[in-house]
């Protein structure tokens, strides 16, 4: 599945961005900035600081799609996971923190479509999940311990549609059990542990709701 995702999204197709109310200069910004972490350009954080600090949580949450503006809809920090680009994800997160907006870039979201019908509305770090990133998976619980919003971001919630009308609900545990990423899944009781909060963790439950609306927590 993972396979799939990266042969889309590394199609050298257009980037187009999902948002008809964002002034040219911005969304100028936004195709400028998803070329450079295509291309793994290095001057990614001078393009940022070019950004008004008015509109950088815009820019940096705003979906851009690829694969013909069809299949995948996905924010600049989610495309730098994909690509493994550790330097990119370092900058957006660097640049987020020092602008006050580090908790919505990783509340932001990225859809994922795949040609069975099953959907995925993941966070930053269920996509670093699902993309077998430890890199950003570490860095990520680690600037959120930072910032202590450690434990909103473990309560975060991925939401997965199945083609069967099954609609599932998981934090980022349950989904990192669900994709059989044992890594992820000790980076994430370790940090719990040494934050404190391993039970609150512990204590959360994955929801799936059926096509009857029958409800399984």
């Amino acid at each position: 599945m993972l396979s799939l995702i990266r042969k889309t999204l590394r199609k050298k197709m257009t980037h187009q961005v999902n948002d008809s109310k964002l002034k040219e200069k911005d969304e100028k910004s936004i195709l400028k900035l998803a070329s450079k972490i295509e291309g793994k350009k290095s001057s990614i954080a001078e393009e940022l600081e070019k950004i008004s600090e008015k509109e950088k949580q815009r820019i940096l949450t705003t979906e851009v799609s690829k694969h013909r503006g069809k299949e995948s809809t996905i924010i600049s920090l989610a495309y730098a996971i994909l690509r493994k680009d550790s330097i990119a994800v370092e900058k957006m997160l660097r640049v987020a923190k020092e602008n006050g907006i580090l908790k919505d870039i990783l509340d932001a979201t990225t859809t994922i479509k795949y040609p069975g019908g099953q959907e995925e509305t993941c966070t930053p770090l269920t996509y670093a999940i699902l993309c077998k990133n430890s890199k950003t998976i570490e860095e990520t619980l680690k600037v959120s311990k930072e910032n202590g919003i450690l434990k909103d971001i473990l309560n975060a919630t991925t939401t997965i549609k199945y083609p069967d009308g099954r609609r599932a609900t998981v934090t980022p545990l349950a989904y990192a059990i669900l994709y059989e990423d044992s890594i992820a899944i000790e980076e994430i009781l370790k940090v719990s542990k040494e934050n404190g909060i391993l039970k609150d963790i512990l204590n959360t439950t994955a929801t799936i709701r059926y096509p009857d609306n029958k409800e399984v927590t």
